[in-house]
């Protein structure tokens, strides 16, 4: 079952404003300062100030994700511009439908039941 990106966005990634989330292999804290309509915005011990990501960044992720499989962080660092890979990583994980492994860095679509 595909869950469309719009749902992801409302119901899993909107409600992490506020919250720290860790990146999935070095689990280095990125303080979600900022979701809107638009971008999500971190803050992270290597970013000052903090960084803005646009919400197309994390939809083109997704749905590649959806319609290939999977994705590899290297493969969004070829692709994605200003090293967003370790957050979009860290925050498409939350995802119901998504999986990952480390070593290296890879989501995958993961079947749900209803």
């Amino acid at each position: 079952m595909k869950i469309n990106f719009d749902d992801i966005w409302e119901k899993v990634i909107k409600p992490l404003e506020g919250k720290t989330v860790h990146t999935l292999d070095e689990k280095k804290p990125n303080k979600i300062v900022e979701v809107t309509n638009e971008y999500l915005k971190r803050n992270s011990e290597n970013d000052s100030p903090a960084q803005t990501i646009p919400k197309e960044v994390f939809e083109t992720v997704y749905n590649y994700i959806m319609d290939k499989g999977e994705i590899s962080r290297m493969e969004i660092n070829k692709t994605l511009p200003k090293r967003f890979s370790s957050i979009v990583c860290t925050v498409l994980a939350e995802a119901p439908n998504i999986a990952y492994e480390l070593r290296p860095v890879r989501l995958f679509k993961k079947e749900i039941n209803n």
